[in-house]
């Protein structure tokens, strides 16, 4: 489902994951304003090894409309490319998914990610509320507006399974 939407487990658990666009360096952090500290803001240009983007913020809001509390300390988040592949990976976040979150609550996490271009020319953001790979994740797919991926170099094989007939 696209970024922004609401996916719901049979449980009551509810996940939103919106990206917050391309975050700036500023005195402190506060990712909801699209503001890093600059040693975070560079620590995850450092992460993205030497592609040129710059850190993206997400937020992502988890409510509990079960019976049973829920362990926000096993929920886990993970930013993959599917059009192309790879990995982000978290700069920072506000902590915002710590202890239990009982019936009837909501929690937000707000995080810095640093994005590759081959990821984020189309991604996931998968939240799984009980640790990687267990059960369900909810999926939230989107593009970053103008992100391309550059050939790579030292290319000039043909992988297209196409041959001479």
């Amino acid at each position: 489902m696209p970024t922004g939407k609401t996916f719901a487990w049979p449980d009551g658990l509810e996940a939103t994951a919106t990206v917050l666009g391309r975050l700036r360096a500023a005195d402190r952090t506060d990712v909801r304003d699209g503001v890093v500290d600059e040693a975070r803001l560079a620590e995850a240009r450092e992460k993205l090894l030497g592609e040129r983007s710059e850190p993206l913020g997400l937020r992502v809001e988890l409510t509990n409309t079960g019976d049973a509390p829920v362990d926000l300390d096993a929920v886990r988040l993970q930013w993959v490319g599917v059009e192309v592949g790879g990995m982000a990976g978290k700069a920072a976040d506000d902590g915002g998914f710590k202890g239990e979150l009982a019936p009837g609550e909501s929690a937000t996490e707000l995080s810095a990610w640093a994005v590759p271009d081959i990821v984020a020319v189309g991604y996931q953001v998968l939240v799984w509320p009980r640790g990687p790979q267990k059960g369900v994740a909810a999926q939230f797919s989107g593009a970053v507006p103008g992100a391309s991926v550059r050939p790579p170099e030292g290319g000039g094989h043909d992988h297209s399974g196409h041959g001479d007939h």
